[in-house]
């Protein structure tokens, strides 16, 4: 998938062998003869169809604006039919490329003068829950939501991400969106979500935004990555496939310690792996949450706490406050309206 456009959907007068034998007909013939042979595809019953379920489509939602992938030709035609049934769409000009154009230029812009501060924290602080809390949410641009990765090496347990393009035209909606915060709070983030670029303009402003630090006990930390990677998505592989969710969990997360083993080291490696296999023997389905704080604990005190301790000294003089979720939330806060 080359990118979409967030809530839209894709209602297509052609298939996509008829698409090309339109195209093709457009190059070697003009345009007259590719619509008469786009119209003699989608006609009688067909088209009747069609029209039929774009209408259900646009009685169920409250806005929509119809565009084609680029050149107009089919959006116009749709357009036309639907005013026949009563029904008065606009169309986007250009479709989609136009759009997504659009987008990046004005997201953009915003951001040039959308005051931005970053929320650090060591791994397990809960950072992606403190931006989803009600009182943070309106305030927040969620990259790792945008992207359906959290972020590590063990992020892609939310399932697939969307494409580079797609990524970026949602991470432009909810720039632009509207919202009641003088700025922007974001996740600490490296270059890459997962195999997603952070958009340009939106990484360098972090580089040298303002940081908020959550700080919380490691018992918490390893509880919350607890739920997080092992017992919600045992919950949805479960759900997908039935008596063998331990199974795909055990899998996943052995696989996650292989992509960092040559950064753990062959010991720490196999011995994650080692403690791993003891929480989900076999993959029997049994969550043995004490045997998992063994393997979380001694992945968070052996990797990625001594990674951030290093990594932190290059942001110090940037950190404006440290402390609990409330405690940073009011900085952060106070950060924002001081740039009014």
């Amino acid at each position: 998938m080359k990118g979409r456009l967030p809530c839209s959907v894709n209602l297509p007068i052609l298939t996509t062998a008829e698409r090309a034998l339109v195209g093709t007909a457009y190059v070697h013939q003009g345009r007259d003869a590719a619509t008469s042979i786009g119209h003699d595809l989608v006609s009688g019953s067909r088209k009747q169809g069609l029209i039929a379920a774009w209408t259900v489509y646009v009685s169920n939602e409250k806005a929509q604006a119809l565009f084609c992938w680029r050149g107009g030709l089919r959006s116009k035609i749709s357009q036309e039919w639907l005013k026949g049934e009563g029904i008065h769409l606009p169309r986007i000009a250009g479709g989609y490329k136009a759009a997504r154009r659009y987008l990046r230029e004005e997201s953009a812009r915003a951001l040039a003068h959308l005051p931005l501060v970053v929320i650090g924290g060591r791994t397990g602080s809960g950072k992606t829950h403190f931006l989803l809390r009600p009182d943070i949410q309106s305030w927040s641009l969620d990259l790792e939501g945008s992207a359906n990765h959290r972020g590590s090496s063990f992020g892609g347990i939310l399932g697939d991400q969307p494409s580079q393009a797609s990524f970026e035209n949602a991470v432009a909606f909810d720039v632009l969106r509207e919202r009641p915060s003088p700025g922007l709070i974001v996740e600490a983030e490296s270059r890459r979500i997962g195999r997603l670029n952070i958009p340009d303009e939106i990484f360098a402003r972090m580089q040298s935004a303002p940081i908020v630090i959550l700080e919380r006990p490691q018992s918490e930390r390893v509880q919350l990555i607890f739920r997080d990677y092992v017992a919600d998505p045992l919950a949805r592989f479960e759900a997908a496939d039935p008596g063998r969710g331990a199974k795909h969990l055990r899998a996943f997360l052995l696989s996650s310690i292989h992509k960092i083993e040559q950064h753990l080291g062959g010991e720490l490696s196999t011995r994650l792996s080692r403690l791993l296999l003891d929480a989900l023997p076999d993959g029997d389905g049994v969550t043995h949450a004490d045997r998992h704080h063994s393997w979380i604990e001694t992945l968070l005190r052996e990797y990625y706490d001594p990674l951030y301790d290093r990594h932190e000294a290059r942001y110090e003089h940037r950190v404006l406050a440290r402390g609990s979720a409330d405690e940073i939330a009011s900085a952060a806060r106070d950060a924002l309206h001081s740039t009014q």
